[in-house]
């Protein structure tokens, strides 16, 4: 029945093109809009929700500057079945951080669905946002264990890593996409805007883990792109939460989550 329903839904979408005007799910109705000046690019609408002590929708506008770009975090959180995932990219520019996400575009009302989205079941959104935002939301509400890794970048590596995600995005602006969910994840663009700009002279292989993202630490740690082996590195689910019912430092969460990071 699943495999029926995909098959009329991905030849529906031969014939209708993935749309930008349907009734979205709340955290998903507004897009950000991107501005590349040079090194300087503008952000309206980073997502600012919190899923935490109390809920709160918000967005705000950024400008980030590629020579404050310190360092690229690669973060991955395992949903109740450990063998799927999702990862996102976190940008760390000193005081400001940056979550980039591709994801499902969830109408109102819609649930996600991994089969549904092998089907072109949804619209691709890039979602740029907090990391108080997306991984608050993960880590406190779907309690998806959550893992943080550095990515191990040549400073070019990580500029070009971050000018190619923001063209993805102003493309996606114009031209919307349909989902796949072994085709369309924040791992595999990453994966590929890095193969391009990699200054080193072999390219890596594209194997099976880039595809499925839980798998992903590990190949990436064997082909010198992570910093850390994922071996040693433990779920930030329950330092973050100690933090969260005993600390009374509630307010800076990309702050406690580095201190969580580093005990890991």
């Amino acid at each position: 029945m699943w495999i029926l329903s995909g098959a009329i839904l991905f030849f529906l979408s031969v014939y209708y093109p993935p749309q930008s005007d349907k009734l979205w799910a709340e955290d998903h109705e507004t897009l950000a809009e991107i501005e590349i000046n040079g090194d300087e690019i503008y952000i309206e609408n980073v997502r600012d929700f919190s899923y935490i002590l109390k809920m709160k929708e918000d967005y705000y506008n950024e400008s980030y500057n590629l020579n404050s770009l310190e360092e690229v975090n690669y973060i991955l959180t395992h949903f109740k079945n450990p063998a799927f995932a999702h990862a996102f990219l976190s940008f760390n520019f000193g005081n400001k951080k940056l979550i980039i996400s591709v994801e499902a575009r969830r109408e109102e009302n819609e649930e996600f669905s991994i089969l549904k989205g092998a089907f072109r079941g949804y619209e691709l959104i890039f979602v740029l946002s907090s990391e108080e935002d997306s991984l608050g939301r993960r880590i406190f509400t779907d309690k998806d264990e959550t893992y943080f890794y550095t990515l191990d970048l040549t400073e070019k590596e990580k500029k070009d890593l971050f000018l190619g995600f923001m063209e993805f995005g102003k493309d996606l602006e114009k031209n919307p996409q349909w989902y796949n969910t072994l085709t369309s994840s924040s791992t595999i663009l990453f994966f590929d805007i890095l193969n391009k700009n990699r200054e080193r002279d072999e390219k890596i292989f594209k194997g099976f883990e880039v595809f499925l993202p839980a798998y992903s630490a590990k190949y990436f740690y064997e082909n010198e792109i992570l910093k850390e082996n994922p071996k040693n590195i433990n779920s930030l689910n329950k330092c973050l939460n100690d933090v969260y019912e005993n600390s009374e430092n509630l307010n800076n969460f990309s702050n406690n989550l580095r201190v969580c990071a580093s005990k890991s």
